[in-house]
């Protein structure tokens, strides 16, 4: 229909070709619209009446006329905009929002927003009136992901210890992740190494323990896993794969520590290890690598781990996990 508007007479028009049982492609082929806009318009003016849907051109025009006098943007329920607002401050996504609003009030149609929405609330925020308040830094809630560097023909570095377990020797269970039990682990590093952090993916759920690491020594990242194993049962851990990083040669430790499998990337393959890679991301939402925050705060990293976690999940429909 592009920018052209329907106006009375060719209201008047389509209720006639109606009447004859023209299809909406033919009225469209007529008029010189699309058939998305002349389905739009018949879907939009119609009116009940003995229980069928009618188009009449007068109530058409006038249901037109009232639309174009109405104000372009609605006020919003004050609930909605207060719970927005507490779920950005809970660092999670105007998307993640938006589904998790059809979950908590599944009855009231009123409280619902999309995610386009909410990024424009915050955009207008900044500088202009918004339903959030004026020049709230909202943005310093969302995620931005940044933009790698890739370097090509890196020559990988030999290991101590070859060959190690392969990911290709993963029992298939743990690649379906259709069974708890099976993790992803790394070690994220601090401001200039001062303090690192061990983080446990869970595979089939996403669920993150995460626990700060003194240095990058293999004995230290060894015990650092076992501890935070500590408050889960045995039968919980049943594989683990990292990297081929030297802090993570003591593997057999680990082993026999945990009674459980471990198995390690191929070099240069980070995306074998994606769910770890990715909620490592969330994680540095806290920690970013210019800032000096470390990790050595057991507290803080508790708080953001538990903020990750508690984060709606859409493939679970957005539920936590």
């Amino acid at each position: 229909m592009g920018h052209r508007q329907i106006n009375r007479e060719k209201r008047e028009i389509i209720e006639r070709l109606l009447e004859k049982q023209h299809s909406i492609r033919e009225i469209a082929q007529i008029l010189g619209y699309s058939p998305s806009g002349i389905s739009q318009e018949i879907r939009r003016n119609s009116v009940c009446q003995n229980g069928t849907l009618i188009y009449l051109h007068q109530i058409a025009q006038q249901q037109a006329a009232y639309r174009r006098k109405r104000p372009g943007r609605t006020c919003k329920p004050d609930e909605l905009i207060a719970y927005v607002i507490d779920k950005l401050k809970e660092y999670w996504s105007p998307e993640q929002t938006e589904g998790r609003l059809k979950l908590d009030y599944p009855t009231q149609t009123n409280l619902r927003v999309s995610f386009k929405t909410i990024y424009r609330w915050i955009e207008r925020s900044k500088k202009h009136r918004s339903p959030l308040g004026r020049k709230a830094r909202y943005t310093e809630y969302l995620r931005f992901k940044r933009q790698r560097k890739y370097v090509r023909n890196e020559v990988a570095k030999p290991t101590r210890l070859t060959p190690l377990p392969c990911i290709t020797k993963r029992p298939a269970i743990a690649v379906a992740k259709s069974e708890f039990g099976h993790w992803e682990g790394d070690l994220v590093l601090g401001h200039r190494g001062i303090s690192n952090a061990v983080t446990l993916v869970e595979m089939s759920t996403g669920f993150l323990i995460a626990l700060p690491c003194e240095n990058k020594k293999m004995e230290t990242v060894a015990n650092a896993v076992k501890c935070a194993f500590n408050e889960l049962p045995r039968q919980l851990i049943k594989t683990i794969t990292f990297d081929r990083g030297s802090e993570f040669s003591s593997y057999e430790k680990m082993q026999s520590d945990l009674d459980c499998k471990v198995y390690f990337c191929h070099p240069q393959s980070p995306n074998e290890r994606a769910l770890n890679e990715n909620t490592n991301g969330l994680l540095r939402q806290f920690y970013p690598k210019r800032n000096r925050s470390v990790f050595a705060d057991p507290k803080r990293l508790a708080w953001a781990v538990n903020l990750i976690n508690m984060r709606p999940r859409k493939k679970f429909g957005y539920r936590t996990t």
